[in-house]
């Protein structure tokens, strides 16, 4: 499990990698 900063999770394409981050177990921010 890892914490992942994610700049433009508000968009189409950082939500979606976003969810998938999710799904497999890591943190996400941003």
């Amino acid at each position: 499990m890892k914490k992942i900063l994610l700049t433009g999770a508000a968009g189409f394409i950082g939500s979606n990698a976003a969810t998938a981050l999710l799904r497999r177990g890591d943190t996400v921010v941003g």
